[in-house]
């Protein structure tokens, strides 16, 4: 997805407690952005590699969250 507009990281993440359990989160430089591209034509064929590994145990696949508050660590 590299190159795609308004995407600033990916990030895949693994369970602490269960190496097969695995998130993808991504970083976007705002909730427009991401809407524009998840309603798109690229944004099926970006994340079809991804569809089998979905968790179809829960009743979401993917969930968007935005920032509420933020601290500098140090």
């Amino acid at each position: 997805m590299a190159g795609t507009p308004g995407l600033l990281a990916n990030e895949l993440l693994g369970a602490v407690d269960d190496a097969g359990r695995l998130l993808v989160m991504s970083e976007w430089e705002s909730l427009a952005a991401f809407l524009e591209w998840e309603r798109g034509a690229d944004h099926r064929t970006a994340t079809a590699p991804l569809r089998p590994f979905q968790d179809r145990e829960r009743d979401r696949f993917f969930e968007v969250y935005e920032v509420r508050d933020a601290f500098g660590g140090g």
